[in-house]
């Protein structure tokens, strides 16, 4: 992470490890600083329906998907 502190799969990775290990709100926060309002975004609603789902936390899963689906161009992506 000190080498590569802006690589996105890296973070995301680190965010997954620490809501395994219990430290959901602070994976949550890492997740959500990487949006930046673009269709990259896609990658990260995903990344967070799916952690949020983990979570038994399903209303926010539900509204991440449905962001993350809104940003999808092609019929795979949906």
């Amino acid at each position: 992470m000190a080498k590569y502190p802006k690589d996105r799969g890296l973070q995301l990775t680190l965010a997954g490890q620490q809501a395994d290990s219990g430290q959901t709100d602070a994976a949550l926060t890492r997740v959500k600083s990487l949006l930046k309002g673009n269709a990259a975004d896609r990658e990260i609603w995903t990344a967070l329906a799916q952690m949020y789902g983990r979570l038994h936390r399903y209303p926010e899963a539900e509204k991440a998907v449905a962001k993350a689906e809104a940003l999808a161009t092609k019929p795979d992506e949906k």
